[in-house]
């Protein structure tokens, strides 16, 4: 009877140290949530006349499209956050798989590479295909 109650504060424990990690977690990502700060050594085109969905956006790649795929990845990844899911398995997984937001920059950088691979398998990608992915 002893050993019961011994495991089964140790699950306890458990539970509440991982609903303590994902609190920690959340909060510190809501807190860094990026916004692109157009500068001298970042500029970044405003006008959303130029943008071409059929271009390959890969490492490298700058501008407004970079920037609509940047925020749809961090939309990918706050999506697996269930307000109802007391257990928040979607953050967990994002978090044991290092999926956190990036920088919507429209820089498309190392972090942006992984995250898009991470999500979609691929290390390029058009608006057009990515739209198509989303349709799917």
């Amino acid at each position: 009877m002893k050993k019961m109650i011994l495991i089964g504060l140790a699950i306890l424990s458990v539970i509440l140290l991982i609903v303590l990690i994902i609190i920690r977690k959340r909060k510190a990502v809501e807190a860094s949530k990026p916004v692109a700060t157009p500068s001298p050594n970042n500029p970044i085109s405003v006008n959303t006349n130029e943008i071409d969905k059929d271009k390959q956006l890969s490492r490298g790649s700058r501008g407004q499209e970079v920037q609509q795929l940047q925020t749809w990845i961090n939309q990918q990844i706050e999506a697996a956050y269930d307000p109802s899911d007391i257990f928040q398995f979607g953050m967990i997984f994002n978090t044991l798989y290092g999926l956190t937001a990036i920088a919507v920059d429209g820089i498309f950088g190392e972090q942006t590479e992984q995250a898009l691979k991470d999500i979609t398998g691929r290390n390029s990608i058009s608006l057009n295909e990515l739209e198509a992915l989303s349709n799917d």
